[in-house]
């Protein structure tokens, strides 16, 4: 409708007046911004998001509108945290609350940095989980199942010892792709992390999807759009996912186990900028945290 109808094309009258065609596509224009904004839902909020990230510029008031929908939103839906959370939070001081996607992302995040400070400052070295390291041969990463089984060990670890959100457990699994719907050997494995409904702020049951790459996988550069968001996250209606590289490099490590990158910055510096693009195209209305874990042996 904005489209079609601009509003600054609307025509203008002074008392009484004939209503033309224009004049009822302007009304229905206007009725439709304002049942938009009185839904009180998630759906609404994310529609007027849209419309905010494409006209902001023309129609700075649309912003407005987004505002009062979305405080409207919370307001309804807002739920007490449970008293026993409270308790926990209070007792130990390491622990968080897990109210939205954004908080298990913060999650996520927190148990993968300590993973990658525990790879490289270990002793013994904890890089023996990812890389297979025969006596006198080259060593060669492990396979990419094993790495999404490893991050799920410390995601889930993370959560039970630090998460808190509701009056029952969060769920981290694994999930496999069969190879029937399009699952490769080395791809086919994502983690779901799910808070339940009690902790959340929305009411509804949050999901998260987390992608793992080797940094040797050929399609580690597109997998963040093309797999994680396009796909995985499409299928689990999930708005929230978590693209993990794992940079795996060593000396005379064999052409075919070499990084896609050039150097784990440059690595890093990519799926950011990717990440930053689908929340920008997408008005923050999907959100995938990028990631890489220095599994490097120097």
């Amino acid at each position: 409708m904005f489209t079609l109808f601009p509003p600054e094309n609307d025509p203008k009258h002074d008392g009484a007046h004939y209503v033309s065609g224009r004049d009822a596509a302007v009304h229905l224009r206007t009725l439709m911004l304002n049942w938009l904004t009185d839904q009180e839902s998630q759906e609404g909020v994310n529609e007027l998001r849209k419309l905010e990230g494409k006209y902001r510029r023309k129609y700075p008031w649309i912003r407005r509108a987004r505002a009062r929908s979305e405080r409207s939103r919370l307001q309804t839906s807002w739920q007490p945290i449970p008293v026993r959370s409270t308790a926990e939070i209070l007792e130990y001081a390491s622990r968080r609350l897990i109210r939205s996607g954004r908080d298990i992302l913060d999650g996520i995040e927190a148990a993968v940095q300590a993973y990658g400070q525990y790879l490289q400052h270990s002793e013994p070295s904890g890089l023996e989980d990812l890389w297979n390291t025969p006596s006198g041969e080259i060593p060669s990463p492990k396979h990419e199942e094993r790495m999404s089984e490893k991050i799920c060990e410390v995601i889930r670890d993370a959560f039970q010892e630090n998460a808190v959100s509701a009056s029952r457990e969060s769920q981290i699994r694994r999930r496999l792709v069969p190879k029937k719907d399009g699952g490769e050997p080395g791809s086919e494995t994502d983690v779901f992390v799910s808070v339940p409904a009690l902790g959340v702020v929305s009411g509804d049951p949050m999901e998260v999807v987390v992608e793992v790459k080797r940094s040797c996988n050929r399609e580690a550069k597109e997998s963040l759009r093309s797999q994680l968001v396009d796909r995985y996250m499409s299928e689990a209606g999930t708005d929230f996912g978590f693209y993990i590289v794992v940079y795996l490099d060593a000396p005379s490590l064999r052409d075919s186990h070499k990084p896609v990158w050039s150097t784990l910055e440059e690595a890093q510096y990519d799926i950011v900028q990717q990440a930053e693009a689908i929340e920008t195209d997408t008005s923050g209305t999907t959100c995938v945290r990028p990631h890489v874990i220095d599994a490097r042996i120097q």
